[in-house]
């Protein structure tokens, strides 16, 4: 078997539909890929740190 990287933004493009956001606007602002989360903070694949003040 082979190890494969998925690009996670090529698949977010494919087959996530984001409501609150223009088709459009993926080609500027592509997501953000979250590799882990600690607390209320989120870490994206670089270990760049956001805080979650959107989850529920």
């Amino acid at each position: 078997m082979m190890d494969r990287k998925i690009n996670w933004q090529e698949e977010d493009r494919k087959y996530i539909w984001h409501p609150a956001q223009q088709m459009k606007d993926g080609e500027v602002f592509p997501p953000v890929v979250i590799d882990h989360a600690r607390g209320s903070y989120l870490y994206d694949e670089n270990g760049k740190e956001y805080i979650d003040i959107i989850s529920s």
